[in-house]
């Protein structure tokens, strides 16, 4: 008897990894910059101090004066939930930085940092979900840095897939229900004939 639930625990843990949804696929292009240049990118504003470094394969970025701009436009669904991540640092000096979508129509800024912001002076993770408003959304960033430099790289944007329950999981779960019936009524059988 012990085997036997042993062997249906297992087979549930078995429906549900088959279960399991296939990795996101990025939506923006080149934001690992691995290409050695901005391809897929729009670079607007102040677009002084500003380029990929081949040698490292991220975004160097330090305009002084005003605002430089790094954006993509993709395609997204109204209503549908997407995560938007990156890693950036920054050092020193008279800064301004900010992650945003919706750019150019309503700008919603996801992180903001300005001269009264301690530096980041290592790569940092920054992960944020936000909903998508319009069929076409432009993700990016704005910077400035007197006398210093921002860094950004593995820029993603990714569909938040809402948990599916698994095909197998209401037929497994009436099965379940089936055996545990048939070992109750099995179980009372036995004990009626010992009587």
């Amino acid at each position: 008897m012990k085997k036997f639930g042993a062997f249906l625990a297992a087979a549930f843990c078995v429906a549900l990894a088959g279960g399991a949804s296939a990795s996101p696929v990025n939506l923006i292009t080149n934001g690992d910059f691995s290409t050695g240049n901005l391809n897929g990118w729009t670079l607007s504003g102040n677009t002084s101090f500003t380029s990929v470094l081949p040698a490292f394969g991220y975004v160097h970025a330090g305009p002084e004066g005003s605002d430089g701009v790094l954006s993509q436009t993709v395609a997204t669904t109204v209503g549908q939930k997407y995560e938007f991540s990156f890693d950036m640092e920054g050092f020193g000096g008279d800064k301004d930085f900010s992650a945003e979508y919706n750019m150019q129509s309503t700008p919603v800024k996801l992180l903001s940092f300005d001269s009264s912001s301690p530096a980041i002076t290592s790569f940092t993770h920054f992960v944020f979900d936000f909903v998508a408003t319009e069929a076409n959304t432009e993700v990016g960033f704005l910077f400035r840095n007197e006398a210093s430099y921002w860094d950004i790289d593995n820029a993603s944007l990714t569909q938040v897939a809402a948990t599916p329950i698994p095909a197998t999981l209401p037929l497994m779960i009436s099965a379940f229900g089936g055996l545990g019936f048939v070992m109750h009524r099995r179980k009372k059988m036995q004990g009626g004939a010992a009587a």
